[in-house]
């Protein structure tokens, strides 16, 4: 395994907290613009499409070495969304050229090979101190953000980042009334 196969496998967990200063909402009903260039569609191609967006926007106070940092996160609520959040273990399953479960061995026993998704979504770095995420969820779950930004005085994120390599996974997002770092302490 060379120097740079070894790097990429070595895997960084980090617990964000983002107090969130600003949020944009979106909500879109159209006619699918893919039906422009039917060459590009298929028989199942959706007539309409229907979306709705939110844009937080906040600064970080946890970890120490990253407060101050600004994040903002684009959360695309989608139906499509919904079946794919709807996969299960089996469907991780790592098949092998012949279409069989790949097994490997693990203290005398054979076990299945899962292909398990790091994250629901990603962020990227924009310069120094600033990185912008990117989550898609289902619509339910959008819905449900929209309401807890009603009303309430200060909102606060919790993102459980996975680092591997030069990816930023966001494997769990957490939209709260109350600041995480607290509840931890």
């Amino acid at each position: 395994m060379s120097t740079r196969q070894k790097r990429n496998t070595t895997v960084e967990h980090t617990e964000l907290t983002v107090d969130v200063t600003k949020f944009e909402a979106r909500v879109t009903a159209a006619v699918n613009h893919e039906l422009k260039d039917l060459r590009y569609t298929h028989p199942d191609t959706q007539v309409y499409r229907f979306e709705s967006g939110l844009e937080l926007e906040g600064q970080c106070t946890y970890p120490d070495s990253r407060a101050g940092t600004l994040y903002t996160l684009d959360i695309h609520g989608h139906e499509t969304a919904s079946a794919h959040f709807a996969t299960t273990l089996e469907n991780c399953q790592v098949l092998d050229k012949d279409g069989f479960a790949k097994l490997k061995k693990v203290r005398g026993k054979f076990e299945s090979v899962y292909d398990i998704p790091r994250g629901i979504g990603l962020l990227e770095s924009q310069g120094k101190a600033q990185w912008r995420g990117f989550l898609w969820v289902p619509p339910q779950t959008l819905s449900d953000m929209l309401i807890l930004l009603q009303g309430v005085p200060s909102l606060s994120l919790a993102i459980h980042e996975i680092r591997q390599g030069s990816y930023h996974w966001i494997a769990r997002f957490v939209l709260q009334t109350n600041d995480p770092v607290s509840i931890n302490k």
